[in-house]
């Protein structure tokens, strides 16, 4: 079979195209200029050209409305009614999905029993209480707090239960009663001031700030996504 003879494209050919490729069917194109359908799609392809949105949807829906289109056989035909009507929880009932559904008692791989005893992401002992839902907080609190309510009860109000200075420790053998005490607020701060570290120390941690505040500005200057920190899930 012989290739068409090839085809030598002029200015108006050209513009013909341009002007119409968007919005016409390329076989009303090619008869036009008196090509075939391949000629004028790697032509149009070369200019760049391309069909538009509205064509392409009105293409689509005279070609689905044809009688002989396959899609007729699979639609759904008005007054049909659907196989599960009036059928309640099919969903997850097959055999391949209750394989792999929870059972009802099935705890995840991250439980821990009563009485576990974990450091936190903050550097803090803490032990689990309870199996209550919710947040972690709920089954998990510091053991330096277990140890001070056994002796002294709650924390009141406007409180805050520390580690004496020198003491803090995982160790549960070393958080005791006499390693803690209570500090308002005020008190807390003022301890962690920087006034109250030798001057060296001051140092460090004026640098450590500006450091900190210089990646923060440059940061800000330039936005990036960043992952979410990881969450303590342990339940």
């Amino acid at each position: 079979m012989s290739k068409p003879a090839r085809h030598r494209w002029t200015w108006a050919d050209e513009e013909l195209l341009r002007r119409n490729y968007a919005t016409s069917l390329t076989l009303d194109l090619a008869c036009a200029l008196g090509l075939n359908i391949a000629q004028v799609l790697r032509k149009a392809n070369a200019m760049g050209l391309r069909k538009s949105v509205e064509l392409i949807a009105e293409t689509a829906r005279e070609r689905s409305s044809r009688p002989g289109h396959g899609s007729l056989r699979t639609r759904i035909q008005p007054g049909t009614e659907p196989w599960n009507k009036g059928i309640k929880g099919v969903t997850g009932t097959q055999d391949a999905c209750r394989a792999t559904q929870f059972k009802p008692g099935t705890v995840p791989h991250t439980w821990r029993p009563i009485g576990t005893q974990v450091v936190n992401a903050d550097g803090v002992l803490d032990q689990k209480v309870s199996d209550e839902p919710g947040p972690r907080h709920k089954r998990w609190k510091p053991v330096s707090l277990l140890v001070w309510q056994a002796v002294h009860g709650p924390v009141p109000p406007g409180m805050v239960l520390v580690f004496k200075p020198g003491r803090q420790t995982v160790d549960p053998a070393l958080i005791t009663p006499d390693a803690l005490e209570l500090l308002t607020r005020a008190q807390l701060m003022q301890r962690n001031s920087i006034h109250n570290h030798p001057e060296p120390i001051k140092r460090a941690i004026r640098a450590v700030g500006a450091l900190t505040r210089s990646i923060n500005r440059a940061g800000r200057s330039q936005p990036q996504d960043r992952a979410p920190a990881p969450k303590d899930s342990t339940p």
